[in-house]
């Protein structure tokens, strides 16, 4: 019985260790840097920079059923004198896809976070002034308080484990996500549904979204 169980556990690693052998894996990334002025700060000329790697692998099933993981490594600057520099790599995220429906789970993105032009431009200027100038950012924390690809390591800041189910067909799309403390594991009763459904028409995408979090703040249509 034993001698059994130990060749089916061998078969089994074996069987694991030659699918990750043969996903495809793809890197891809960006880059800024360049020089900050603030006349409040501590420092007001500081040097701004930072890189990020993005490490997609996928595989495809003789059913055709696509499983795949992301991560990302970031390596950045002091974001002030009392905070150590962010490096290393964000939760990950796994996905299955099949015929236009994906589920992901990890570090999911987020219903709202996704919606069809959220992100129309970079922001402003070379940082995009963590993104404060969006109409859509109503705290310092993030937009919609959503950790969603955090890049620091470590607790809540290694972005929010989750579930999301994506399905798009035609020109038509829907993404729902849940996000809470007891998936990660962290101490805390924090959590948050979202979704949104989108139509493009005509050189048009009308998005509507909402999210309701244990947080009123991070309630939002």
């Amino acid at each position: 019985g034993k001698t059994m169980k130990k060749a089916l556990l061998a078969s089994t690693a074996l069987l694991l260790t030659a699918g990750a052998a043969a996903a495809e894996v793809t890197f891809s990334g960006d880059a800024r840097f360049g020089l900050r002025y603030n006349e409040a700060a501590a420092q007001e000329t500081q040097l701004e920079k930072r890189v990020r790697l993005h490490v997609t692998g996928t595989t495809t099933t003789d059913g055709g059923v696509t499983l795949g993981f992301w991560a990302r490594h970031q390596s950045d600057e002091a974001q002030n004198l009392s905070v150590a520099p962010v490096r290393g790599f964000a939760g990950a995220r796994l996905f299955a896809s099949y015929n236009g429906l994906t589920v992901q789970v990890g570090n999911i993105q987020g219903a709202i976070e996704s919606m069809p032009g959220l992100y129309f431009t970079a922001g402003t200027s070379l940082t995009g002034l963590s993104w404060s100038g969006l109409v859509t950012n109503t705290q310092a924390k993030g937009y919609f308080n959503w950790d969603a690809d955090d890049d620091m390591t470590g607790g809540a800041n290694g972005g929010r484990e989750g579930i999301e189910v994506k399905y798009a067909i035609g020109d038509f799309a829907v993404h729902a996500s849940h996000t809470s403390d007891a998936l990660t594991g962290i101490a805390g009763n924090v959590d948050r549904s979202a979704i949104y459904a989108s139509y493009k028409f005509q050189g048009w995408t009308a998005a509507l979204g909402f999210q309701d979090g244990s947080n009123p703040v991070d309630d939002k249509i």
